[in-house]
């Protein structure tokens, strides 16, 4: 979409510059090509797999955090962040490392 975009915008810059030189010598257009430096041989897999471990973070992570809140509220420290003046951020800032660090028991 956004191609065809580009070549339409190209092509009428590169007629209004050929009505612009019709008497004298013509300078060249612009000739717009496609070129893939990252893949150059269009192979999906290699754009594929970095986005597979991106999506599969993503949900084990909101699985993770998920079952954490659960625990909270069962455990009955959830209703008492939720009377405390702190904002969610400071909250998740301060729970993270706590939860993540092996405990000293």
């Amino acid at each position: 979409m956004g191609s065809g975009y580009a070549a339409q915008a190209i092509a009428r810059f590169n007629a209004s510059r050929t009505a612009a030189f019709t008497g004298s010598l013509q300078a060249p257009g612009i000739d717009a090509r496609t070129r893939v430096v990252f893949n150059p041989t269009l192979d999906p897999i290699n754009t594929m797999i970095p986005g597979l471990v991106a999506a599969i973070l993503m949900i084990s992570l909101m699985s993770i955090m998920s079952q954490a809140v659960v625990r909270e509220r069962e455990s009955g420290t959830l209703e008492q962040m939720f009377v405390t003046p702190i904002r969610p951020s400071e909250y998740l800032i301060a729970w993270r490392p706590m939860r993540c660090w092996p405990s000293r028991r």
